[in-house]
């Protein structure tokens, strides 16, 4: 497939191809933000979305593709959600010049850098509505990206390495400042998602696997199950996902 105005003379092709399960999504400078179902065959351009800053890696999180970027170079600075199905973009907000780090996603969250790593960001992974929840300055270096691991986000700084606990109960001085209510998944949101992770346990996805069981364990979506649940847990964690070996020891037995 052909890699539009790229190449490390240029500088024009700097993001990582993001995969989950068998969709893929990049971002070049040239060509925007683009997704291709990985296959054996020739590739098959899914959508097409012009404009998108090629800096950052894109995320994807619950059938939805979270990007940050822009600011560098005169270029606009932004975050945006897309469906990863269809490519629509459910909505877009201007932010802080970003730079070049990639955002991650825990727990219903996104956590990125704007300021080129000066300030730490932590938004809601919501598809409907863009909500800011929280900022810190960290004064990172802004072309290295967040690692995160159990309640813990690893920084990178210039003269080192920084581990911040981000839990409830890590942090029990902190004041709770309340941000603006974000509207609920509409009935629409909620059955996509919830599909998008049938159909990846249909296809021996231990992500989707996963995920599903997190529905049928908690009710959402679906009629509450737990015994579906620990079948999609141990299928899961039957192919080395940690998340649903975690889960498995939770549940009573």
């Amino acid at each position: 497939m052909p890699w539009v105005m790229g190449g490390w003379s240029s500088w024009d092709g700097n993001s990582s191809p993001t995969i989950v399960g068998d969709d893929m999504v990049l971002m070049q400078r040239g060509g925007g933000m683009e997704a291709f179902p990985l296959s054996l065959d020739v590739p098959t351009k899914q959508w097409h979305v012009p404009d998108h800053d090629c800096g950052t890696s894109a995320l994807i999180y619950h059938g939805y593709v979270y990007t940050i970027g822009g600011g560098d170079y005169g270029k606009t600075s932004s975050i945006r959600c897309a469906d990863l199905h269809t490519g629509k973009v459910t909505w877009a907000a201007r932010t802080l010049p970003q730079g070049c780090s990639s955002p991650i996603a825990a727990d219903g969250k996104i956590f990125g850098y704007v300021q080129f790593g000066k300030l730490l960001c932590m938004w809601k992974a919501d598809p409907d509505q863009y909500t800011p929840l929280a900022t810190a300055v960290v004064k990172a270096d802004g072309y290295s990206s967040l690692a995160f691991a159990d309640g813990h986000l690893f920084v990178r700084l210039p003269d080192g390495l920084a581990c911040y606990d981000v839990t409830k109960t890590g942090n029990p001085g902190a004041v709770v400042v309340s941000a603006p209510r974000a509207k609920p998944a509409n009935g629409e949101t909620a059955a996509r998602v919830l599909k998008f992770w049938q159909e990846k346990a249909d296809q021996g996805d231990s992500y989707g696997q996963f995920h599903l069981g997190q529905h049928y364990l908690t009710g959402d979506g679906v009629e509450k199950d737990s015994a579906k649940a620990r079948d999609l847990f141990q299928k899961a964690a039957a192919q080395g996902n940690k998340e649903a070996e975690a889960a498995l020891q939770k549940l009573p037995q």
